[in-house]
């Protein structure tokens, strides 16, 4: 899984790659992310869905809504 910021993108977002290397279709793929701020605090979370269903050895996305005073997530 990767992720990136969302560049031009109003509200600011953050959107990434999810891998799969499972033989199998692998389907609702549902995504838990949390903001950590400089301190290394948990500052907020959010839940998004990955773009379809993934094939065997696959890739989709997803893109998220930034969540303030995050650094990493």
């Amino acid at each position: 899984m990767t992720w990136q910021p969302r560049l031009g993108a109003l509200p600011a977002a953050i959107e990434g790659q999810i891998y799969s290397t499972s033989p199998f279709r692998v389907t609702d793929v549902r995504l838990h992310v949390e903001g950590i701020d400089a301190d290394n605090h948990r500052v907020g979370e959010r839940f998004a869905w990955a773009i379809g269903d993934i094939a065997p050895g696959g890739e989709t996305s997803y893109v998220v809504e930034t969540i303030a005073g995050a650094v990493a997530y």
